[in-house]
């Protein structure tokens, strides 16, 4: 065959067998195969509380999880993953115990528990098809190293006669009566697992991927890298379908069924390291119980009281996440924190005086807005404007105080998609661009939704074909949205924006070109600021924010939405008055806050006056429906008029629809009013 091949001594390359467990880490088999034991994790992960039976179990089984070569794998993985996410975690009382558990299942032959136990206290649903009753969980474990059923962790070696020769890896086969050993052949490639990526999305749950690169000896097939979760991994048919995802069928060789030992060679030959990464930019507090945050990371500085520092020690993996990708603060010196002051200035100046100062102000209140007490809602900043304008133009600059953005996210986007992307932009500003209702058709109310959702800070959740619940994201960001229409319809709708005009002038290109040409430094601005306010006493804000709500309520007391509206407004004030005594002169600054306010004043007289009258709009809709629905009334199919109506029912003629426009309905005034 041309897969058996006399052994050549001097190119077969060995390994330390040490180190082949370490690199090939299987704990998190366990939990993929395991629902009983996955829902312990994400419990822990979500709620922070596990009973101590739920921490026995778990413990038992993660300390036998463990071989001659890496008797620390289940306990660090207990240790590092799982016991510092319970809210009365003590790391010396933790290792203290583990210890004694250790000594117990080395003295008294303590065993990992079974899934007939788990099934009894309720924790496992099962049997499952895979294990039934008989095992333990564990089983996993031991048959991701390639042992059979029972067979304890310190027999021979499995990895002793899988060897790898250029890029393929071989089984040898020892020969009889003296006969010379040979290599069988079990695929023509080699998979370099380089790295086991542990993610926080954000979301109190944490999942697993693997990373590495695939080569090949087949002609002309490139290596490629390669991302997979580890029940891929795992999986005999999964495994497959991602090496012909990323070399192709042609040329590529695996021996029937030889799935299990080409992993034992991956890990045999793969030097894989536990690596974690963070998703969320934002604020972190150094203590859970802590009442305030402490700093603020991203994927250059990490920001604190005593100054802008390179990070160094917390990974961000944000290259598939879209838009999300651009997010970063970076540190500026002197002489370019100048230049983008001189550049924000130029970008003020770019359009009408509200529309960006009231920008500036929403941009920069995601930094101090978790320091501010009330209800945790928002709002969407909506700029409206007819195309051409520069609203995106503007924006576009706006964003570029979180990273260096190429581009904006779209309402052409998916809105899971969107809610998604936005719950990487923790505090910081997330710009949507070009809101059309016609592009939007039957989709509108979903976009409502998500506006609804984001403001009230909930989500909708969904349920899998599994009947599993999809996991939700909200976005975290500061939603400001460009647009030519402006969501409408619903008072509450209103109530939860703020809506501001981009209004048609004289358009500077010179000063455009001044304000790009400095926009990657603005995120400068933004890092400098972070660390002034936390310098700053926090009861600063929330005092300035309260007083501010004293004053705006006293305008709009007693109209619809008077409290959700006024709390809208304070924000944007409060955050204008932190940002420009920071980034102005004393004087400047305190000329800028009254005439922001004043803008303010107004501001919120018109968005409650017009609430009101969207709420006066509803109540009419909702009776015209029921007046309708009772037969109360007639509305017309179109402008004929039906002879078999009787002059009673002619009477009871209110309008017709457009045929024409499906949107369209016509009221006869008189008889509405009547």
């Amino acid at each position: 065959s041309e897969f058996i091949d006399t052994v050549d001594l001097k190119t077969i390359e060995y390994a330390d067998i040490k180190s082949l467990i370490a690199a090939h880490n299987t704990i998190d088999v366990i939990f993929e195969k395991c629902s009983a034991l996955r829902n312990l994790r994400t419990k822990a992960f979500t709620t922070g509380v596990l009973t101590n039976e739920e921490r026995l179990n778990l413990a038992y089984i993660l300390i036998n999880a463990s071989s001659e070569y890496d008797t620390q794998d289940g306990e660090k993985y207990l240790l590092n993953s799982i016991l510092p996410k319970l809210g009365n975690y003590k790391k010396e009382t933790s290792e203290k115990n583990i210890q004694r558990m250790k000594d117990a299942v080395g003295g008294a032959g303590y065993k990992p528990i079974t899934c007939a136990k788990l099934q009894e206290t309720g924790m496992c649903p099962g049997p499952c098809a895979e294990i039934g009753t008989k095992r333990s969980p564990i089983y996993f474990y031991k048959k991701a190293l390639g042992f059979s059923e029972g067979a304890l962790l310190n027999v021979e070696d499995p990895f002793d006669n899988l060897i790898r020769r250029g890029n393929s890896y071989y089984e040898q086969n020892l020969g009889e009566d003296g006969a010379a050993p040979t290599l069988e052949r079990l695929c023509n490639y080699i998979v370099d697992l380089q790295e086991r990526v542990v993610v926080d999305d954000g979301t109190g749950d944490e999942y697993t991927y693997l990373k590495g690169i695939i080569k090949t000896d087949a002609d002309g097939v490139a290596a490629a890298e390669f991302k997979m979760p580890p029940s891929d991994f795992h999986d005999n048919n999964a495994f497959k379908s991602h090496i012909t995802d990323k070399l192709g069928i042609d040329g590529i060789f695996t021996k029937i069924n030889a799935e299990p030992k080409i992993r034992q060679c991956i890990a045999k030959y793969s030097n894989t390291v536990d690596k974690r990464v963070v998703l969320q930019m934002g604020y972190r507090k150094d203590e859970e119980e802590d009442r305030y945050h402490d700093k603020y990371i991203s994927p250059s500085v990490i920001i604190d009281k005593t100054g802008i520092h390179e990070n160094t020690s917390i990974e961000f993996d944000l290259e598939d996440a879209d838009v999300a990708k651009y997010l970063n603060i970076i540190e500026v010196t002197n002489e370019e924190f100048n230049e983008a002051k001189q550049g924000l200035n130029n970008l003020l100046s770019l359009s009408d005086w509200n529309y960006t100062h009231s920008a500036l102000a929403h941009t920069m209140l995601p930094i101090i807005a978790p320091f501010l007490s009330g209800e945790d809602t928002k709002f969407t900043y909506f700029v409206r404007g007819n195309s051409g304008d520069g609203k995106s133009y503007i924006m576009k600059f706006f964003q570029n105080f979180y990273g260096n953005f190429t581009n904006l996210a779209s309402w052409t986007s998916t809105f899971a998609a969107l809610s998604r992307i936005g719950h990487l932009f923790k505090d910081a500003l997330y710009v949507i661009d070009d809101f059309k209702r016609r592009n939007l058709g039957r989709a509108y109310d979903q976009a409502l939704t998500l506006m609804q959702t984001y403001a009230d800070n909930t989500s909708r959740s969904r349920a899998r074909p599994d009947m599993a619940m999809q996991k939700t994201f909200t976005i975290k960001g500061w939603l400001a949205c460009t647009g030519e229409d402006t969501p409408d319809g619903e008072a509450s709708t209103l109530a939860r924006s703020i809506q501001v005009n981009c209004l048609p002038g004289k358009k500077d290109r010179d000063l455009g070109r001044k304000v790009e040409s400095v926009s990657h430094l603005f995120s400068g601005i933004t890092g400098r600021y972070i660390h002034h306010v936390l310098k700053t006493n926090p009861l600063l804000f929330d005092r300035a924010f309260q007083s501010y709500e004293t004053l705006f309520y006293e305008e709009v007391k007693g109209l619809p939405n008077d409290t959700r509206i006024t709390r809208n407004i304070s924000l944007l004030m409060t955050s204008y008055k932190f940002i420009s005594e920071f980034f102005w002169s004393k004087k400047v600054s305190a000329e800028n806050q009254e005439k922001f306010k004043e803008y303010l004043l107004s501001k919120i007289k018109e968005q409650a006056v017009e609430s009101a009258e969207e709420m006066s709009s509803e109540k009419f809709i909702e009776q015209l429906s029921l007046l309708i629905g009772t037969e109360s009334v007639i509305l017309l199919d179109d402008t004929t008029v039906p002879v078999s109506l009787t002059q009673y029912e002619k009477g009871r003629i209110i309008g017709w629809n457009d045929l024409n426009n499906s949107e369209h309905t016509y009221i006869i005034g008189s008889r509405a009013y009547a």
